[in-house]
């Protein structure tokens, strides 16, 4: 073929291939982008379903031998197919911003305000109904927490070093190194958004963390924080806006960020097409709300300590409690995994060993008698009367829960859930005050959410939350006839350990447990009382793994696109407590409204 021949024959060629292709085309129905979806959707009620999403006007399929087939649907001429139904997307929006916040606790407010920061127009949505000028209704676990934090004022290498020993390498090292970036300029940060924060020096880790840990400098690498100095609380400010709740709850209100109160999200609007979540489905007073994230969506919802089915799961059945938010019922948890989040550190918790609940009570109440400084005694017992460790350490710490989830093999049950706490009439008496906070009697903490102690547990002992007998005999069949002892507590023993703990009191050492000299307290004065103790506290860690941008992963470590996390939800606390969550909710919060500020908007 001569070189004229050739090029005619590719020519041809070509303009054969135009003429197929524009043919196919105008028989083919016209694509459609999402936007052009969006102009033509229909209402969207079903969660995350792909099947179906970009479904036609198809034949229908074969029949089977034997059948006779089913007529095709009839179809539009060609190019006039309106755009398919997308059921992941709903047919108006009610709301709108750049940056929608699930949960305006403590992580919620700094992912809020920082997201404002950097130029987002944000929207937050509250689970618990607004505050009214009479009654807290509002109760995030921040205002649950107090008032301080761990800060980091030391290198951000040895914060990495310090926290990867404390996690036991669980966290991968970038979210370490991101979190300690941010953790040596939490005060600055607290500061700007109008903090006035008074430091002590750190110099043990106490129970929280090994005080010998690497990376950490007794008295030198790590300093509490708080935002009033302690004289100046009171159970009227505590229970209406701790300091650093009035602090994080002030700046949202300065910025004039909106906040829909009483308006739980229910699940996660997803487009399964480009794995991206695109907005969320809230209900006010029983009926739906759309809320469209143009950039992202933060969970900032906390935790699963009031969800039992959860609870269940993770923690091996084992009965543990919670003093926190009663809607943190892990809401966050189950939309994060609709859309196919990996769930991780679940068994973790920043507990305690002596946590109450008691009936028709929203939320758990923190028992404190064992830092009380009045002259009575108290022990703690097992389901059988015995003592099993130094009540110093069993429950005390954000990680002596641990003690009470010790597994019986031989009988088939946690033996110390609920354990006893005993005490006598000096301590009843002469309680102290609760917990650090000035209030009340007997060491409660629960009233933040509405519960009310009264003066002297006459109340409490009336209801039959605390257990009375004249002697401890007369006490241990009382625990004995307990519902949540069924006959396992007996006479013999209960007196034997009160007995021998007395004769350590008298000798001022107790040879089996090591419990200091100066809280050896003996139980001397009738009558005596006992309380169901629990294992438990103010958070738990686990849920949807992140990167270190606070994004949201797969187990295939994929990215869930435009959704973040902040706060308790998904924490680094594993195995130890390097940093209260009041210091990590302002570090999430900070890097997860950044990121998702940043985020160019969805079309």
């Amino acid at each position: 073929m001569s070189k004229e021949q050739e090029s005619e024959s590719t020519v041809s060629r070509n303009q054969s291939i135009k003429e197929e292709e524009m043919a196919e085309e105008k028989e083919a129905p016209k694509r459609v982008s999402r936007r052009q979806f969006v102009k033509g959707a229909a209402v969207g009620g079903a969660g995350v379903a792909a099947a179906g999403v970009l479904a036609s006007c198809a034949p229908a399929a074969a029949p089977a031998p034997g059948e006779t087939a089913a007529p095709a649907p009839t179809c539009p001429p060609a190019g006039e197919c309106a755009p398919c139904p997308t059921p992941w997307l709903p047919e108006k929006w009610d709301y709108e911003a750049d940056v929608v916040v699930v949960g305006y606790g403590g992580a919620g407010a700094i992912a809020a305000i920082s997201a404002y920061d950097a130029g987002a127009k944000v929207l937050m949505l509250e689970k618990c109904p607004a505050d009214t000028p009479d009654e807290v209704l509002h109760t995030p676990s921040t205002r649950y927490s107090g008032n301080s934090q761990k800060e980091w004022i030391g290198s951000i290498e040895d914060a990495v070093t310090f926290l990867r020993h404390c996690t036991a390498e669980m966290v991968p090292d970038d979210v370490l190194e991101a979190y300690a970036t941010k953790w040596v300029e939490n005060l600055e940060f607290m500061e700007s958004i109008g903090g006035t924060p008074y430091t002590a020096e750190i110099t043990s880790g106490g129970t929280d963390f090994p005080s010998d840990a690497p990376g950490f400098t007794p008295g030198e690498s790590m300093v509490n924080v708080t935002h009033l100095p302690r004289e100046e609380w009171s159970k009227d400010y505590y229970l209406g806006a701790p300091p650093a709740w009035a602090m994080y709850s002030g700046a949202v209100n300065e910025r004039g960020i909106e906040v829909l109160y009483g308006t739980p999200a229910k699940r996660l609007i997803y487009d399964p097409v480009m794995g991206e979540v695109v907005g969320v489905e809230a209900e006010t007073a029983g009926a739906p709300v759309f809320v469209k994230a143009k950039k992202a969506v933060a969970l900032t919802c906390g935790g699963f300590q009031q969800n039992t089915r959860m609870k269940m799961e993770a923690f091996k059945n084992a009965r543990i409690e919670f003093y926190a938010n009663p809607g943190n019922t892990g809401d966050g948890h189950i939309m994060a995994q609709s859309v196919g989040a990996e769930m991780v550190h679940m068994p973790c918790v920043s507990g305690k060993g002596g946590i109450m609940r008691f009936p028709g009570q929203p939320s758990a109440a923190r028992c404190q008698l064992y830092k009380m400084l009045g002259d009575g005694g108290i022990v703690c017992v097992d389901q059988y009367g015995k003592r099993y460790g130094n009540e110093e350490v069993t429950i005390s710490g954000h990680t002596s829960f641990v003690y009470a989830l010790a597994w019986d093999q031989e009988r088939i049950e946690y033996t110390r859930i609920p354990h006893w706490e005993i005490f006598d009439e000096i301590l009843r008496k002469d309680g102290g005050t609760l917990s650090d906070l000035g209030v009340g009697k007997l060491g409660v903490t629960g009233t933040k959410s509405g519960m009310a102690w009264s003066d002297g547990s006459e109340d409490e002992i009336a209801k039959g939350w605390i257990l009375t007998g004249a002697t401890i005999g007369e006490l241990a069949e009382k625990i004995a006839a307990h519902p949540e002892n069924s006959g396992k507590m007996t006479v013999a023993t209960l007196q034997e350990t009160i007995d021998k703990y007395n004769e350590y009191c008298a000798q001022g050492s107790d040879l089996e447990f090591g419990r200091s000299k100066e809280n050896l307290l003996p139980l001397t004065a009738p009558p005596y009382y006992a309380i169901a103790g629990y294992p438990g506290g103010p958070n738990t860690q686990g849920g949807p793994r992140k990167n270190a941008k606070c994004q949201v992963l797969r187990a295939d470590d994929t990215v869930v696109k435009r959704l973040y996390v902040g706060g308790e939800i998904s924490s680094l606390n594993t195995v130890a407590y390097p940093m209260k969550n009041c210091t990590e909710l302002i570090i999430t919060g900070r890097i997860a409204g950044e990121n998702a500020a940043a985020e160019e908007p969805w079309v």
